[in-house]
């Protein structure tokens, strides 16, 4: 297991019923928004216009204003009904990245864009998956062929295999998963983690997600109705980009809870609170007070409730009591984008989060500092700017929403 996993047993449970899953709107008008199937054309529309909107917003995606888009892969999931269109994006015949939109209004319409490549398009992981689905079926006597490539959201990417017999006959279904390259126990899958046929009770939580959810659809479609000409601009919210500066990007130390929540306290520090440490001996100390093990659940496990106790822990000890720290399960899009107005960067801590949009490794279960925001110019684009503790280098950006679920940690002297 990789060094930044934080617990993921009982985050599971903590999550299960939380993020990718048939959304319910407490709105009755947007039900048609979120209920309905999206075909190609929509969803070769909806990435060209974003593919756009980006180049305008970031200049490390500013190519991509001359880029053309061609569907690549279609992904279903384990009932064999269609998650996401994925599109590569191309500029003078040239591969430049990818963008994922949602084949279901049940979520958000552009679930992932990077410049790198997803797992079932590289060539070798591609070889991989067929190697290790013949050497199963040849212990078995069976024939394999790749059936369907599967999409359940985060890092859950698989190739789905189906197995018959001699005489051609189906005798099982078996699925490899792209990022462990093994074959993945559905059944522990299943359970594990909600599928999109899992409904979730009304929450206020749930209404907020819902309502942003048809929000951007919407906004997608009236875009496109527009030919992106005349957006309402009174329909978008925190439009533009907010950086928080001076938050200190640490290297992983221990465990990426106690470094993400250490460059958060060193931001502090460094306005006002000097009497808190800093570098290892701060996470150190943070690492100690939230139990981040070096032996179980992983090398620097951090159970995610105890993000926030040990912070107030740490602040305490260095004679700041008036420091309260919070935690809350998928915060909306408008709560976190407050957190940043405010300047106040926080510990995001995600199950099974995807790729940076300038990366191409899975961040899995995985804490980061997150210190800015940017929304597109003309939709309702969204991404994250994170310090994720394995580049020190620089910030990098992450479109929301791109995990199985989320804890923000907030920090508010």
């Amino acid at each position: 297991m990789k060094p930044m996993k934080y617990g993921v047993v009982l985050l599971a449970l903590l999550l299960a019923a939380m993020a990718m899953v048939p959304m319910v709107s407490a709105d009755e008008t947007l039900q048609s928004s979120v209920t309905t199937g999206v075909d190609t054309d929509l969803a070769t529309s909806i990435a060209l216009l974003n593919v756009k909107d980006i180049a305008a917003m970031s200049p490390d995606f500013s190519s991509w204003n001359e880029a053309t888009v061609t569907l690549s892969t279609t992904y279903y999931d384990l009932q064999n009904r269609k998650t996401a269109y994925a599109f590569s994006v191309n500029v003078n015949g040239d591969y430049e990245g990818y963008i994922l939109v949602s084949a279901t209004k049940e979520n958000y319409p552009v679930l992932e864009l990077s410049h790198g490549k997803l797992p079932n398009e590289m060539p070798e992981k591609k070889a991989k998956s067929d190697q290790i689905a013949d050497t199963f079926a040849g212990e078995k006597g069976f024939v394999s062929a790749s059936n369907k490539p599967i999409y359940l959201g985060g890092t859950y990417f698989y190739e789905k295999y189906e197995l018959t017999n001699s005489n051609g006959k189906k005798q099982m279904d078996i699925y490899v998963d792209q990022n462990s390259d093994r074959i993945a126990d559905i059944s522990n899958v299943t359970s594990a983690i909600p599928l999109t046929n899992v409904r979730v009770a009304s929450t206020q939580y749930q209404q907020q997600k819902d309502a942003e959810i048809a929000k951007q659809w919407n906004l997608q479609i009236f875009a496109l109705n527009q030919g992106n000409a005349t957006i309402n601009r009174a329909l978008i919210s925190a439009q533009g980009t907010v950086y928080i500066s001076g938050v200190p990007n640490y290297a992983w130390y221990l465990g990426c809870s106690p470094t993400a929540a250490g460059m958060v306290l060193g931001y502090w520090k460094n306005h006002g609170y000097s009497n808190l440490p800093s570098g290892q001996t701060l996470i150190s100390e943070l690492a100690t007070a939230m139990g981040t093990s070096s032996i179980w659940p992983t090398n620097g496990g951090t159970w995610p409730w105890n993000i926030n106790s040990g912070i107030m822990t740490v602040c305490s000890n260095h004679g700041y009591s008036n420091f309260n720290s919070y935690s809350y399960i998928e915060d909306p899009w408008s709560t976190v984008t407050s957190e940043i107005n405010a300047q106040r960067p926080f510990v995001l801590s995600m199950y099974h989060g995807g790729t940076a949009t300038d990366t191409t490794t899975a961040y899995g279960d995985h804490s980061v500092a997150c210190v800015g925001y940017m929304e597109g110019s003309t939709l309702a684009n969204r991404w994250l700017t994170i310090q994720d503790t394995w580049d020190t280098s620089r910030s990098h950006l992450i479109q929301f929403g791109n995990w199985w679920s989320s804890q923000e940690t907030y920090v508010r002297p």
